[in-house]
């Protein structure tokens, strides 16, 4: 279920837009275990158009370099593939995939992947890892088109260091940094890891990526995420909030809830299911939450040496979070330089982060989840105060609801002067994914309005976006008569495009 990241998918879109226009924007999506990253980049997929866009989750390719950079080839044919409509048998091992594929795609392809193997069965591990990376780009040369490549647990590539071949994204940076027709959509759950590689100046990627931080919902977009998941279930305000404070908005917690509130109710949903529900799911052996905390706690500490010391440093720290380190080191009865070290190990593994020389957990929900099942503790369950990047989106998105509530006015008033012009009855539209300001029909004919009240003219971006809807839409094929009225005009390309695609441009209202 896609709930709100409208500002999210925006910056992608745009993103994308500057792509088109040979400015290639990578971008990194940074945030919890399971936040929503992986659904952002599908959802942005959808829409991909004129762009190829490979996907590839590389948390089961990175046990040895032979087969990432066979699935990673992989994942760029099947999307050409897709593209073209084309369905291939895959059976075999993957070299074998890679020429059923590359036959299939034509000539190209096959002397492309003909190549690609032979570096392979090379054994060099440096030279295949710059043969893949080069690829995107080769291929993008001779389909002449562009792509965005989407990698998700990219902070997994590390894996791949252990066969001490270099550093693999070193090796990537060198490739890729100077392709000007491919570009690259990362994400990563390792928060710690991935802002070292993206932020520290000692590191390949320094300042190569732009940071997208995605975070838990607010409470308003957890409350719309709750009532669709509980449709048709009686529930009031009160305990939609619950489940709100119970989940701290995060959209794989609410999930989780709510699937057990539907499972157990019988038409309703009052106070006692749903504080059942939450603690069923976060502390029941079968429970979703409970489940993924225990992945996480015994994955995280499965790589690190004194693992005794650190599961003991994680409950003092679930039981008073804000400890300092000589305050740890007390508690364990530890020298401070040796927990300082053990410390280190503890942040690596991403369960902690440290603020002003004290240690906090990333996720209230597992502080709450380690201290009820390894404690036997009750804890208070509530957010911190808010970041500054929190406190910031809040304030965005409380921007972004007058505007939106300004752009609603007016429409509003827009279809009352059009519905006069045009003798026609119109409506707003939304079906699926695809939105218009205005629709109606007129001697069955569709008639589509497209309104933009900016303070700064429309411009030739708004005017390709609104074809591309149109496009995507059930009216493609029912020669719909398409308009355009902006409060500040178009420029004089948008208008020239407008004009040139049969768009009617409309003088803005006149008061």
């Amino acid at each position: 279920m896609f709930i709100n990241r409208r500002k999210e998918l925006e910056e992608l879109r745009r993103a994308a837009e500057m792509f088109r226009n040979g400015n290639p924007v990578p971008i990194a999506i940074v945030g919890l275990r399971r936040i929503g990253k992986t659904e952002l980049i599908q959802k942005f997929r959808e829409e991909r158009m004129d762009i190829l866009m490979p996907y590839l989750n590389i948390q089961g390719s990175v046990s040895s370099p032979e087969i990432f950079v066979q699935d990673f080839y992989i994942s760029i044919l099947e999307e050409v593939a897709a593209n073209r409509n084309l369905s291939i048998q895959k059976a075999g091992s993957k070299k074998e995939v890679i020429i059923s594929l590359s036959s299939a795609l034509g000539d190209d392809f096959r002397r492309h992947s003909i190549s690609f193997i032979q570096t392979i069965d090379s054994g060099d591990y440096n030279e295949m890892l710059k043969a893949a990376f080069r690829a995107p780009e080769e291929i993008a040369q001779f389909l002449k088109t562009k792509f965005i490549v989407c990698i998700d647990e990219f902070q997994d590539l590390e894996e791949l260091n252990n066969f001490r071949f270099g550093d693999i994204f070193k090796i990537m940076r060198s490739i890729c940094e100077k392709q000007k027709n491919s570009t690259y959509f990362v994400s990563g759950s390792v928060i710690s890891f991935m802002e070292k590689l993206l932020k520290s100046p000692n590191e390949p990627f320094f300042n190569q990526f732009r940071q997208m931080s995605l975070s838990c919902f607010t409470k308003e977009d957890s409350f719309e995420m709750i009532k669709q998941l509980l449709s048709g279930i009686e529930i009031d305000e009160k305990e939609v909030l619950l489940i709100f404070k119970y989940t701290l908005g995060h959209p794989f917690y609410i999930t989780a809830v709510c699937e057990r509130i539907y499972l157990e109710t019988d038409g309703a949903a009052n106070e006692v299911l749903v504080n059942y529900a939450a603690v069923k799911e976060t502390v029941d052996k079968n429970g979703k939450i409970n489940l993924l905390f225990k992945y996480i706690f015994e994955e995280s500490l499965k790589k690190a040496k004194r693992k005794g010391h650190l599961r003991t440093i994680l409950l003092n720290i679930a039981d008073q979070e804000g400890l300092t380190l000589t305050r740890i080191a007390e508690s364990i009865k530890k020298p401070t330089g040796q927990v300082s070290n053990y410390m280190k190990s503890l942040l690596r593994t991403d369960i902690i982060f440290e603020h002003e020389k004290k240690y906090y957990f990333r996720d209230p929900l597992f502080r709450f989840w380690i201290a009820k099942t390894q404690l036997g503790k009750d804890i208070v369950l509530e957010r911190d105060t808010m970041s500054a990047d929190d406190y910031i989106r809040d304030l965005k998105e409380k921007y972004l609801r007058a505007s939106t509530e300004l752009g609603r006015a007016a429409e509003t008033e827009a279809a009352f002067y059009l519905e006069k012009k045009f003798d026609i009855e119109l409506g707003r539209y939304l079906k699926g994914n695809i939105e218009f300001d205005l629709v109606g029909e007129k001697d069955d004919r569709p008639y589509i309005f497209e309104i933009k009240w900016k303070t700064k003219a429309a411009g030739y971006s708004d005017i390709r976006k609104f074809l591309e809807k149109v496009k995507r839409s059930e009216f493609a094929g029912q020669n719909p008569e398409l308009f355009i009225l902006s409060r500040s005009g178009l420029t004089e390309q948008a208008e020239n495009f407008a004009v040139k695609n049969k768009i009617h441009v409309l003088n803005p209202l006149v008061k």
